[in-house]
């Protein structure tokens, strides 16, 4: 063999091993292959999540401070609603001054009792606002314990609902108070707009019970803005138990005393009405006994309870029972003339525990001569 036919059959066998040197990579090292690719998809796809995330911090950061943004600029807001005058757009301001005072209340029949008064009465002014009306009521505090006013029935901001919070009032130097309560000699005023219809009643918050039981009460009713049918006499009747305090120069007995508006049968005014007319009454337990009330020679139409939305149709009532802390609006329709009673069911609240009669929870209800 020629030296040339051995150098080309060495070129035939090196080409032959180099395609399958290539082969045998190609073969092999697939998985391999496979596996670096595998790596760089992983890479790639934890970085795009990587920046998913972060854009996710940041979109969170932001809302953070819109967030933060909107509630400064809510209590800005709510600091301005409380700082500023009730004045707004030309509205008048229905504004009523309150003088919380003690005084000693004739309840009749000889009978007196050592009171807590708003304006020197029992029960204190019958307020009436309207739905939408800005209205300003002034605390006079010329007790010598502290006090405050909450508006029972009424849907009002925490900041007004019972008690002056810290920053909504200030001290004489002007500077805010903190005590949820009013001092003997301070004034603060409890502005709001009312939403609802409501016939609510105001009283203290401090010493609840202890200083309304005293006579620190009175109805605020709450009219509808739009028109609507609308009784002819509108009055409020405060059922309560008064304790008579003994009294040794004028020979009073210690005992309690059940009261119509600060007053005890038969001395408790006269309801007068004309035939044709509808009244409402506003009508508030605040004793602790059950009274069923009666009013001979009508009908009760119930037109609300202890809050209730205006019930339609209303409920038609032969008597209406008030649970301790119950209040009823009733409507009555003055169709039959002449001289009635408008007075408990039990014997017990209409006598005194000598047998008098009548005493306690009576009133007469009668018709204007024409």
């Amino acid at each position: 063999m020629s030296q040339e036919q051995k150098l080309g059959q060495a070129k035939t066998v090196a080409r032959a091993l180099v395609g399958l040197l290539s082969l045998l990579i190609l073969l092999g090292g697939s998985p391999a292959m496979a596996q670096f690719n595998e790596v760089d998809d992983l890479a790639a796809e934890q970085a795009k999540e990587k920046q998913e995330l972060e854009k996710m911090k940041q979109e969170l950061r932001s809302i953070k401070g819109e967030v933060n943004d909107a509630m400064r600029s809510m209590s800005e807001l709510t600091q301005t609603m409380q700082e500023r005058p009730m004045a707004g757009a030309g509205q008048p301001v229905h504004e009523v001054h309150l003088f919380a005072k003690e005084k000693d209340i004739d309840l009749g029949g000889g009978k007196k009792a050592h009171c807590l008064t708003y304006n020197g009465q029992v029960p204190g002014p019958e307020l009436h606002l309207k739905e939408g009306e800005p209205t300003r009521i002034v605390l006079h505090n010329e007790l010598t314990v502290p006090t405050s006013l909450h508006f029972h029935g009424l849907v009002l901001p925490h900041t007004v609902d019972g008690l002056p919070r810290a920053g909504t009032a200030a001290t004489k130097d002007s500077q805010p108070k903190s005590e949820r309560y009013l001092r003997p000699g301070e004034i603060y005023a409890y502005q709001f707009i009312p939403t609802v219809q409501a016939s609510g009643y105001y009283h203290p918050q401090v010493m609840h019970l202890k200083q309304r039981d005293l006579g620190l009460y009175g109805a605020i009713i709450v009219h509808p803005r739009l028109n609507s049918r609308s009784p002819d006499q509108e009055l409020s009747l405060f059922i309560n138990k008064v304790t008579v305090a003994a009294g040794k120069e004028s020979g009073q007995k210690a005992q309690d005393v059940l009261v119509i508006n600060g007053k005890t049968a038969p001395h408790i005014p006269a309801i007068e009405t004309s035939p044709g007319k509808r009244l409402r009454l506003h009508i508030f337990n605040l004793s602790d006994q059950a009274v069923p009330l009666h009013l001979s020679g009508h009908r009760l139409e119930v037109v609300a309870s202890n809050g209730s939305d205006p019930l339609e149709p209303h409920v038609i009532r032969d008597t209406v029972n008030l649970n301790p802390s119950d209040r009823v609006v009733v409507d009555i329709l003055a169709d039959n003339p002449g001289v009635w009673s408008l007075a408990s069911d039990r014997p017990n609240q209409v006598s005194d525990k000598e047998g008098n009669f009548p005493s306690g929870l009576a009133v007469v209800f009668k018709y204007k001569v024409q």
